[in-house]
Parts: C-alpha cells; sequence; structure tokens
C-alpha cells in the first residue's frame, strides 16, 4: 500500500510543478530525484538527475552534461536549504532562507556565464532561484507529504 501512495504524490506533484512552471526544463526525472533527495536517497536521487539531465541536453541540442550538472547542483541546493531551514529556532530558519538565496542566486547566475548567456546579476535571476528552492522546498513537498502521511515529520514547532 505504501508503493501506491508513493506513486501518488510523485504523479501529483508532476502536475502540480508542470502547472507552475517552477523548472524552465522541467522533466520528469528531475521531479522523481528531487524526491529522493527529500528523503535521503542521495544515490537514487544523484542518478536520475544525470539521466534526466543528459536526455534533456540530447533533445535539446546542447554540449552535454550542461543541464544534468545544473539539475543535480540544484538539488543539493534545495536539499541543504531544506535541512537549515526546518530548524527548531526563528533565526536558523530566517539564516536558512538568507543562505538558500544567496547560493541559488550565485549558482543561477554562474550557471548562464557558462552556457554564454552574459547577463549581469539582476534581481529576476535571484527571484527565480528563490521561488525554485522555496516552493519546492517549503509549499509543494511538504502540503504533498502531509496530505499522505500525516505531519511533516521534518517542520519543528517554534
Amino acid at each position: 500500500m505504501e508503493w501506491i501512495k508513493e506513486a501518488v504524490l510523485i504523479f501529483l506533484s508532476v502536475i502540480l510543478q508542470s502547472q507552475l512552471k517552477i523548472f524552465g526544463y522541467f522533466d520528469l526525472f528531475s521531479l522523481i530525484s528531487f524526491y529522493f533527495f527529500m528523503r535521503r536517497h542521495w544515490l537514487s536521487g544523484v542518478i536520475f538527475s544525470l539521466i534526466g539531465g543528459f536526455i534533456w541536453d540530447g533533445l535539446s541540442g546542447e554540449s552535454l552534461g550542461v543541464k544534468s550538472m545544473s539539475l543535480l547542483g540544484s538539488f543539493f541546493v534545495i536539499k541543504f536549504l531544506h535541512s537549515i531551514f526546518f530548524q527548531e529556532h526563528l533565526l536558523a530558519r530566517l539564516g536558512g532562507v538568507a543562505l538558500g538565496m544567496g547560493v541559488g542566486f550565485i549558482f543561477e547566475w554562474g550557471l548562464n556565464r557558462f552556457e554564454g548567456n552574459m547577463r549581469p546579476f539582476t534581481l529576476s535571476i535571484l527571484f527565480k532561484a528563490v521561488v525554485q528552492t522555496g516552493l519546492l522546498t517549503v509549499v509543494i513537498y511538504p502540503l504533498l507529504d502531509r496530505l499522505f502521511r500525516g505531519r511533516h515529520r521534518w517542520v519543528n514547532s517554534v
């Protein structure tokens, strides 16, 4: 019965993310890898990130490895932000948000430079990074997880 809940959770997340256009390069592999990362199945998350990235690179005609490294990096940022954000103290939560914003900002800008897009630092890049990490980490996944499993086990009361 547990695997049915897992499958439904992944399916609903796919529907939500495709409607919200959270990822510019959304695919099923990216969502599955995100789910594995949140469940602390690190190796599975890495494998799905790499597979999804290489498939996207092949379909889009870009140099192989660019998107897979992007996926992999962004999920580590999400996991790091998540582990810091859901702490007992409010100060730790605020620090996690600030750190996640900074890391996401630098990562997004660096990826754009690597791909040949010479855009300077802008607030839109920062906003995109914050929205991607924030919606996935603190809104979509916890809500779906709570729906199927009860109270979210990473959230501590303040």
